[in-house]
């Protein structure tokens, strides 16, 4: 149960917080269009002083398993198994999740004690979901979509107070969590009622006439949950939007990889045939890919990983990179990454001259390509 006032707080855009306060080759082709993404579950544990250890971090990143990776707007975050994250990105922005100095594009853990479940993006900001079902989240939070009632960029992982929740879903504009009772608690620019459209205030209490969820599908406008019996309820009511979700619900089973997938405002999947957006702000899209084993989106971006290949769809635009041995995907806007253990962790630059290529040119092995770790040796 949650103890004492709850705050949710309303967003619209990223946010950052204080504690208190291999060969790749890659071609193009025209066609298709895209939708959202990034996601993972998350541990973590930061270095004990304030020094910077990035030879340290990135020998030890070496020796263990990435589990997930987020890819914001100027940095990606990797989950580590055992519980820990790292980032590594622009340092001129908010989002590598320390307050430590530290170069460029090298991985370095994020300021935060306790073990991560789950790790997600909304673009400029990143939440985590602790062991304890607490919630934090760092970057860029002019809009509040931190759920902190401050707006200015925070640059290490904040809890927000008195929340406890899990399914941690983010979109763009905020995230919401489910409660173990059903009660559904979120934050940013979502409806504060059943009925209402939105509203960008504080929210002391769950929402009114959303109870009984177990699951939320997507927290932008509409809000849409799933209930126990399976059947998607949207607020503000949206009957196209329910059924969409609910007819890929129901088709769940038939899926050859995890069909759930949410990137920053959309929600993707793979079956036997294709990789497909099933929901999202942008144009829906599919690709054809019979062996995808991850998929990943955002609202302009689906790419599905394979074996032995990258293959994503931007802005009507193919990309396809002979990468071989990956085995997890997270896509954000405009960027992919990439991690296998006989491959280490690449990132892609679907678009020209984005962060990657301005500020971490010396790791780019081959035009576009960025070796963020080598393979394990």
């Amino acid at each position: 149960m949650f103890r004492g006032p709850v705050v949710v707080l309303l967003c619209l855009a990223g946010c950052s917080i204080h504690r208190h306060r291999s060969d790749t080759h890659s071609h193009q082709h025209s066609s298709v269009r895209a939708a959202d993404s990034s996601i993972a579950t998350v541990g973590v544990r930061p270095d004990s002083d304030a020094s910077p250890r990035v030879a340290e971090d990135a020998s030890l990143h070496q020796q263990t398993r990435v589990v997930g990776i987020s890819v914001g707007a100027h940095a990606v975050c990797v989950l580590l198994e055992g519980g820990r994250v790292s980032c590594f990105g622009d340092p001129s922005y908010a989002e590598l999740g320390s307050a430590r100095p530290r170069p460029p594009c090298e991985l370095g853990a994020i300021d935060f004690t306790p073990t991560v479940r789950e790790l997600r993006t909304g673009g400029d900001f990143f939440c985590v979901r602790a062991d304890d079902d607490s919630i934090a989240c760092w970057g860029d939070n002019h809009a509040l979509a931190c759920g902190i009632y401050n707006r200015s960029s925070v640059s290490t992982p904040t809890l927000l107070e008195g929340l406890r929740g899990r399914s941690l879903v983010l979109s763009s504009s905020g995230g919401c969590v489910t409660h173990e009772t059903g009660l559904v608690y979120c934050w940013g620019a979502i409806p504060d009622s059943a009925d209402r459209r939105s509203a960008d205030v504080a929210l002391p209490t769950p929402l009114a006439g959303l109870e009984g969820a177990t699951q939320v599908l997507f927290p932008n406008i509409p809000l849409c949950l799933r209930q126990p019996s399976g059947i998607v309820r949207c607020s503000p009511r949206n009957a196209g939007a329910e059924r969409r979700l609910t007819n890929w619900i129901s088709h769940v089973p038939a899926a050859s990889v995890d069909a759930l997938t949410f990137g920053t405002d959309a929600i993707c999947t793979a079956n036997q045939q294709e990789v497909r957006v099933v929901y999202g702000s942008g144009e829906a899209t599919s690709m054809p890919m019979s062996d995808a084993v991850a998929v990943g989106c955002t609202s302009a971006t689906v790419c599905g990983l394979s074996r032995d290949s990258l293959r994503c769809v931007q802005d009507g635009t193919v990309f396809y990179h002979a990468i071989r041995g990956g085995s997890v995907l997270g896509v954000g806007s405009g960027i992919a990454c990439v991690w296998g253990e006989t491959l280490g962790l690449l990132c892609v630059e679907l678009q020209h001259r984005l962060w990657l290529s301005t500020r971490c040119q010396a790791r780019q092995t081959e035009r576009g390509i960025f070796t963020v770790l080598p393979a394990a040796r």
